[in-house]
């Protein structure tokens, strides 16, 4: 049975007429949004009056997913959570280790379409950051591990160490608390200064649960742009940011 005979036998088991439907409404995959061949298509040759009106929710969430692909630290910081996410998961011997440092969450792997399922991932290293870093570090010291797996946990250690990867995680975590994504982002560019701070000074406790130095580390080896030519005289060249707090921020 196809999700459009689910959906008509689902109105007639409620006693609703489909002929008083006048709107439509699911997320935007082909099968369901289709104009020709999807659920709203079957729906409408049904009752022509259904019009088809996509999931705000669901094209907000894509809109956020797509926003989050044009910053280059965020696609970093999600790297290493999906990352860590991958090492433990790929084996049930680390994955056991894991299960005796973390005493409530474990880590989940992200989605490319549902931004709540970022938020659940996060949680474990918002909470659990010690736990999950004695999990990589028993690994890295675990003799009966090939040295591949040891040198790729080390890596992680190192990554979440990041201070800046820290403050990522706080950041985020905060936007749980908040009941519209709009009106928060307006909110921290009103109260900019403030609102730093205190993600930095959350940052800076997570950063001695693991003993991580709470500095903001310098990029190294980023690729520079070409000149670009000024084609007026009184056009005016960009300082570089050279602080890598201020970099962050920004």
């Amino acid at each position: 049975m196809g999700l459009s005979d689910i959906i008509i036998q689902q109105l007639k088991d409620l006693g609703i007429p489909i002929k008083n439907m006048r709107g439509q409404g699911y997320d935007n995959g082909a099968n369901m949004k289709r104009k020709r061949s999807g659920v709203q298509r079957r729906i409408r040759n049904i009752n022509p009056r259904a019009f088809f009106v996509p999931c705000s929710t669901h094209s907000l969430n894509l809109v956020v997913n797509d926003a989050v692909q044009l910053s280059k630290e965020a696609i970093e910081f999600f790297d290493i959570i999906q990352k860590v996410y991958v090492f433990f998961s790929a084996s049930t011997y680390r994955w056991q280790i894991l299960l005796r440092h973390i005493t409530n969450l474990t880590v989940k792997p992200l989605s490319q379409t549902r931004w709540e399922s970022r938020i659940e991932a996060l949680k474990p290293f918002r909470y659990q950051i010690g736990e999950i870093y004695d999990a990589l570090f028993e690994i890295v010291q675990d003799k009966n591990v090939d040295s591949m797996t040891r040198h790729e946990a080390e890596c992680l250690c190192k990554y979440i160490k990041q201070f800046k990867f820290l403050c990522s995680i706080t950041i985020c975590a905060a936007i749980q608390i908040l009941e519209a994504l709009v009106s928060y982002l307006k909110q921290q560019r009103l109260d900019c200064d403030n609102s730093f701070d205190k993600y930095v000074f959350e940052a800076s406790k997570m950063a001695s649960e693991i003993d991580a130095v709470s500095v903001f580390e310098q990029s190294v080896g980023r690729i520079k742009a070409r000149r670009v030519k000024r084609q007026f005289d009184y056009e005016n060249v960009d300082e570089p940011i050279i602080d890598p707090k201020i970099n962050f921020k920004i």
